[in-house]
């Protein structure tokens, strides 16, 4: 049975060393997301002593979505991650206080779509901005902030999230926005959360596919868990049809796909651990592998740069330009 990341050593000495590759692998992608999140999340202040914001270097906040030429072409339907606006598709934003988005609580937008369905006109609108804001438009985003700070359309007022929208806005360079957001911050403890990046990976269930050429594919599924370790197994027997380079496909997977491979004789499982790096966008797995009864274990790695996704899904390759296709399994309660 053929997994597209599977190399076997041809000895214990040649699996030692690469485990020492993956490891010094996964360390540096730990540590940069490390550095990247502090600086992110760190203020300034200024000489009275009080906060203000401050945007990464540039000439202008907008400078922090750079247009970068792809090394090919990604396959149809999926957007370069660079060039992304829909916030949707950025990946998990961090939760706010109230355990809710702060780009889309759950709780809000359900009971605004319960009052546009009996008709409210003030939640059609406050819907149809939020929509705009969530799509990237910054004049939208800020106006939302202001909608936000002061409770329009007979909505509850959210400081918090007022700040996160004039923040957003601002990052595309909107004076207005940063104003909005400067204001607050000087009147308002802001939590840092308002202010953190999405992260396109994160914790929970994933199923991973390596497309080996355009007719075959292997499928595993992983559990990434929040302190950094991930176990999975292999799906099926890790062959799927997935048509051509230019329009990847991905077969449907039940909810007990976990269960039916793990009590398969063949079934391949996986442990190890994960991290991700928000700088470059790429994800390191390091794991073990085995076949069920078996004790040996085969050490492997991967180290997966994303270039695009769609809704739903992301698209990346490694170092040896294997393609892959990583899909978020939604779980029952999981917060958008």
């Amino acid at each position: 049975m053929a997994n597209s990341s599977m190399c076997a050593s041809a000895g214990a000495a040649g699996e030692m060393n690469m485990m020492d590759a993956a490891a010094e692998a996964i360390d540096y992608a730990a540590n940069a997301l490390s550095r990247a999140d502090d600086a992110r999340r760190s203020s300034g202040t200024d000489a009275r002593g009080q906060s203000r914001l401050e945007f990464p270097a540039g000439d202008a906040p907008s400078a922090r979505r750079p247009q970068m030429p792809l090394r090919e072409k990604l396959p149809e339907g999926y957007l370069p991650i660079r060039e992304v606006r829909d916030m949707a598709l950025l990946g998990r934003w961090t939760p706010l206080d109230d355990k809710m988005s702060p780009c889309r609580p759950a709780r809000v937008l359900a009971a605004m779509q319960r009052r546009f369905d009996l008709g409210d006109h003030d939640a059609a609108s406050w819907l149809k901005l939020h929509a705009r804001a969530c799509a990237g438009e910054p004049e939208a985003q800020r106006v939302f902030g202001r909608v936000c700070e002061s409770g329009l359309y007979r909505a509850t007022a959210d400081l918090q999230r007022a700040f996160f929208w004039y923040y957003r806005a601002g990052l595309e360079g909107d004076v207005q926005a940063l104003k909005g957001a400067e204001r607050l911050m000087r009147s308002t403890r802001i939590s840092s959360a308002t202010m953190a990046e999405p992260m396109l990976v994160y914790p929970g269930r994933w199923r991973i596919s390596a497309h080996l050429s355009e007719q075959l594919s292997s499928a595993s599924l992983f559990e990434l868990a929040e302190d950094g370790t991930a176990t999975g197994c292999l799906i099926g027997d890790g062959c799927e049809a997935v048509g051509t380079s230019s329009s990847i496909e991905i077969l449907p997977v039940c909810a007990c796909a976990p269960q039916a491979a793990a009590s398969s004789k063949a079934a391949i499982r996986y442990h190890g651990g994960w991290a991700f790096d928000g700088i470059g966008n790429v994800l390191t797995i390091v794991f073990e592998s085995s076949n069920s009864g078996s004790r040996r274990w085969r050490s492997d790695h991967w180290q997966i740069e994303l270039l695009g996704c769609r809704a739903g899904y992301l698209f990346g390759r490694d170092r040896r330009m294997v393609a892959y296709t990583l899909q978020h399994l939604e779980s029952e309660g999981h917060e958008p």
